[in-house]
């Protein structure tokens, strides 16, 4: 096997790992939401974190889908954080939209793709 061979397969096996880690940063992505929905401020500091990560990997591994709901995400919840967007229920369900966007777009990267 050579160089470019092994960093492909490299590559390949830590992408598989951020879909499946990223599988549970959803889940906990959704807490979170509720969370915010009890007034639980912290919770923007964590979705902000968990986005801005899944953001950046995704964009690394090439999950380009993924990249750009994480960022969809990161952009809503800086802007709840700068209180330029106030925190409604219309707020918290567009937050739960992009989420839901976001594992929608995991669960298509984690299926392997056709040979063709």
């Amino acid at each position: 096997m050579n160089d470019e061979t092994r960093l492909k397969a490299q590559m390949a096996e830590l992408g598989g790992k951020f879909i499946e880690r990223t599988h549970g940063e959803v889940v906990q992505m959704h807490a979170l939401i509720g969370q915010l929905g009890d007034g639980q401020q912290q919770a923007l500091e964590q979705l902000l974190y968990l986005s801005h990560r899944i953001h950046g990997a995704g964009a690394t591994f090439g999950f380009d889908a993924v990249s750009e709901h994480a960022a969809q995400i990161e952009r809503l919840v800086e802007a709840m954080a700068a209180a330029r967007v106030t925190l409604s229920a219309a707020t918290l369900e567009q937050l739960r939209a992009h989420v839901l966007d976001l594992d929608k777009a995991v669960n298509s990267a984690a299926v392997p793709a056709e040979p063709g």
